[in-house]
């Protein structure tokens, strides 16, 4: 959305093809030039509901804090939660793009589906359902609230890009006309969608004969219900589903777009089709229980206290909420509601501090006296302990009370997290625990050789958490999948043989990869390189108009290299975002910086990347310049770096060694991890500052990377926020390592003065010349951290005032005349 919205600021042309007036229209050049610059005023902070973690960076430019306003609301109220299938259907029709090829896809599919093919018919079919099945999804009510939020602040923030970035005046206007537009040219994409397919099986379909294929029946059955206007008073409500979307995505109103996560409730008997039975009408008209037998889990409650009593109200009166929602216009459900019961044990003597063990001893005791009440045939007493005693004498037998539904096998437990999970908004819903009854631990053989401390001898499987929303349908879903009688114990054996194989490989093979900790998020790492940047050129390192922000025109990413080189596409958004320094191209003391042309160091002698030079791109394959020990040329880059093992295609780095030796900052996106790669350190990670603290054999496991990295079996890596934001605060505090220019070796230089040596000299006239104290700077580059600190909100101007920039020049004029030939006698005669 919000790249159509910005091109059609630039360009005057709405979605849809309408224009309006061009003295509307943006200047690109301004835009460029305010997207990421941050707001000179202080804005509302949003995005506080992503992350409490340290290493959360506040947006502070238009680009950040638009697309915060999105995230933070779609990521905490489901808003963005569907289906991998659904979501790139919506994602399609959204970008407004070709959701379906109409001649080179749904017409051959079409054809051989006429001729009997089933496989093409459920493709036309699964298509079109998964159409009606986005918009059943975003004009679901369950995140009505975020809606309205999301439509309401999305605007004020744009609205504060008007007013406070320059030549941006009509954004808020263009935005007014831009998004009931959109809207309604998305809407009636997918109305022409589903009518023109429709004609499509209609016509093509006229002369074929239903009644000998079955598929052609099929076909124009699903036409016949997408065509229709009506909804007959017979039609079952599966079908009603059906025709409401198909006519609402017609009539939708473009602010009545919604998104949900609700479920797709299953059809009960749709008219024509073979009857579908609902699984809780199915366990009640079991033939071994009695008429009138009901159905609803057994709640135990194991949290008292003084504060519990109102929350336990809460949850049992939202329980039976979704129960009774679930049921409203079903009429099998509605039939059924009067037999639901919800059989509550809150006997705070009984049950007071209770494990899911604890519970499920107790719910199989109760069970079996249940069953006596109601089954017409109460089994044998042998059968009845096994359900009493959890089957001890064997795991798995099939017994009566495995085919009597949900709740005979499943009882749901209201610990204190649960009823603390009422208390935390809109997202994540609040919770309970279900419990299986006949669940129990599975012990595997082990010798002391084969412990591994990373998993326990036991797996707890017999217990998992539950979204009350999903309350009526998990139990349904429960019968009809976990309880399916003729498939139980092909399932159970498949299982069987399929855990203990992975248990085997788990013991003997398994490495646990590195998850990303948080996942991995462009944006907040573009904005972290981006604060780096900046404070360089605060600090005179890089000259003020030596950023290059995007987009880059001219310029550009070359995007086809980059697929040639077969980089992620996370990657390639990444390196479109970022930002480069334009470095000097000349060695002078006249020049407003002190990274010459000769001295352009990142960290460590490792280089400022600028991907929007081919050979950069090149080389991101080789950051540590590996391939100059084969002599390769442009030619043979790529066999060259084949034989000296390429990054993976998920990693680019951030800076890169220019001669041979130094440090490289490499971005993994696919862990969301930074490795420090050292042409002197094998390249593990073991140069990174932070594990200092750790001996070389200690690291903590959890910054372990097992794959094979860059050719090294393992290496160690932080995740990319907290790598960033150490960078940014040594840098500002002028620790150790991290002066700017800091090297590790540099040829210009005697060892012995660089570092420690030259560092301090270098920090102790930054220092002289005013430059902020750590804290200051801490809480000015990240000001959330300490809200209750005062920030200047220009503490440099005391620096800027000083003759740093002279006397930096003649600080290195003075360190390379008096040992340059020192270190030359050096190098050539190995002086000491």
């Amino acid at each position: 959305m919000i790249k159509k919205f910005l091109i059609a600021a630039l360009t005057g042309v709405l979605p849809s093809g309408a224009t309006f007036p061009s003295k509307l229209i943006i200047d690109p050049v301004k835009l460029a030039n305010i997207w990421n610059a941050a707001y000179d005023v202080s804005l509302p902070r949003i995005g506080a509901i992503i992350t409490d973690t340290p290493s959360w960076t506040p947006p502070l430019t238009p680009n950040d804090r638009w697309y915060e306003i999105i995230g933070s609301i779609a990521y905490r109220t489901g808003m963005s939660l569907l289906q991998a299938d659904m979501n790139g259907v919506k994602g399609r029709f959204f970008g407004l793009k070709n959701v379906q090829n109409l001649r080179t896809v749904f017409n051959p599919l079409l054809t051989a589906a006429s001729q009997g093919d089933v496989n093409a018919a459920k493709v036309i079919l699964g298509m079109n359902q998964q159409v009606i099945g986005v918009w059943n999804y975003m004009n679901d009510v369950g995140v009505e609230s975020a809606w309205a939020l999301s439509r309401a602040v999305l605007p004020k923030e744009i609205g504060y890009t008007s007013t406070y970035m320059a030549g941006m005046t009509n954004l808020a206007t263009i935005w007014a006309l831009f998004e009931p537009d959109y809207y309604s040219t998305v809407t009636n994409a997918a109305r022409t969608f589903i009518t023109v397919r429709t004609d499509l099986i209609n016509a093509y379909l006229a002369n074929a004969d239903p009644t000998n294929n079955v598929v052609v029946a099929q076909l124009l059955h699903e036409a016949s219900l997408y065509a229709s206007r009506s909804i007959p008073t017979s039609c079952p409500r599966g079908v009603r589903s059906l025709l409401r979307t198909t006519n609402s995505i017609a009539r939708s109103v473009p602010t009545q777009l919604r998104m949900s996560t609700g479920p797709i409730s299953p059809p009960d008997k749709p008219t024509g089709w073979p009857y579908q039975v609902n699984p809780i009408e199915q366990s009640l008209n079991d033939f071994s229980l009695k008429p009138g037998s009901p159905w609803g889990f057994v709640v135990y409650r194991v949290a008292y206290g003084n504060d519990t009593d109102s929350k336990w109200s809460r949850m049992l009166q939202l329980l039976e909420k979704n129960v009774e929602e679930y049921s409203v216009g079903d009429p099998v459900m509605e039939a059924l509601r009067p037999r639901h019961q919800l059989v509550v044990m809150d006997d705070r003597e009984k049950f007071e501090g209770m494990t899911p063990d604890d519970v499920r001893r107790h719910f199989r005791s109760w069970t079996a006296d249940e069953l006596e009440k109601w089954l017409v045939d109460p089994p044998n007493p042998e059968e009845m302990n096994k359900i009493r005693t959890g089957r001890k004498d064997s795991p798995w037998p099939f017994t009566v009370d495995i085919d009597l539904g949900t709740r005979y096998n499943i009882c749901v437990y209201i610990d204190e997290s649960c009823l603390d999970s009422l208390d935390r908004g809109q997202w994540p819903k609040p919770e309970v625990k279900l419990v299986w009854k006949d669940w129990k631990p599975q012990e595997l053989p082990l010798n002391e050789m084969d412990v591994d401390d990373e998993m326990p001898p036991e797996i707890d499987i017999g217990w998992t958490i539950l979204d009350v929303n999903a309350f009526t349908w998990i139990w349904q879903s429960a019968h009809a999948r976990l309880f399916d009688r003729p498939a139980f114990w092909v399932v159970f054996i498949t299982l069987a043989i399929i855990t203990q194989g992975i248990a085997f490989w788990r013991l003997v093979y398994y490495k646990p990869h590195l998850h990303p900790a948080p996942p991995y998020n462009v944006t907040e790492t573009v904005g972290l390189l981006t604060k780096y940047y900046e404070l360089l050129r605060s600090m005179n390192y890089i000259s003020p108009d030596s950023i290059a922000y995007p987009p880059y025109g001219e310029n550009a990413i070359n995007i086809s290299l980059a697929l040639h080189l077969g980089l992620d596409e996370r990657v390639i958004e990444t390196i479109q975002k970022m930002p480069y320094i334009n470095l000097p191209t000349r060695v002078g003391d006249d020049l407003d910086e002190w990274a010459t042309a000769d001295r352009h160091i990142f960290w460590h002698d490792g280089h400022f990347v600028d991907y929007r030079n081919d050979d950069d791109l090149w080389q991101s394959r080789d950051p540590l310049n590996r391939q100059r020990l084969y002599q390769s040329t442009r030619s043979d880059m790529e066999e060259a770096l084949t034989d000296s093992e390429a990054l993976p295609k998920t990693a680019i780095p951030l800076s890169m060694i220019r001669n041979l030796y130094g440090m490289s900052l490499v971005l993994d996106t696919a862990s969301n991890r930074v490795i420090v790669l050292d042409t002197q350190g094998m390249g593990c990670g073991y140069s990174d500052p932070f594990f200092k603290q750790f001996e070389w054999d200690k690291f903590p496991r959890e910054y372990k990377v097992h794959d094979s990295f860059y050719g090294n079996e393992q290496c160690y890596a932080r995740p990319a926020p907290d790598l960033l934001r150490d960078f940014i605060i040594s840098t500002a505090a002028l620790e150790s390592g991290f002066v700017p220019g800091s090297v590790r070796s540099d040829p210009l230089y005697t060892p012995d003065l660089c570092p420690p040596k030259w560092e301090d000299w270098v920090r102790k006239l930054y220092e002289k010349s005013g430059w902020p104290d750590a804290e200051i700077m801490t809480n000015y580059l990240f000001p959330y951290g300490n809200l209750s600190t005062i920030i200047p909100l220009h503490p440099f101007s005391k620096f800027e005032a000083s003759s740093f920039k002279q006397e930096m020049h003649e600080l290195r004029n003075n360190i390379s005349a008096s040992f340059l030939m020192r270190g030359v006698m050096k190098r050539l005669f190995h002086w000491t």
